[in-house]
């Protein structure tokens, strides 16, 4: 799922490579600087 919010400064086009540095066992998910949440949003259909 895209995010539904634009964000100046966004992580859309980052988000694959910021989710394939993610630890393979990684059981949650937090961004403190949320924005739009590009990554919160992104899976593997999106890539």
């Amino acid at each position: 799922m895209k995010s539904f919010i634009p964000w100046i400064g966004g992580k859309t086009m980052l988000a694959k490579k910021i989710v394939s540095l993610f630890p393979d066992n990684i059981s949650r998910y937090i961004d403190v600087f949320g924005g739009g949440g590009s990554i919160l949003f992104y899976n593997d259909k999106n890539a």
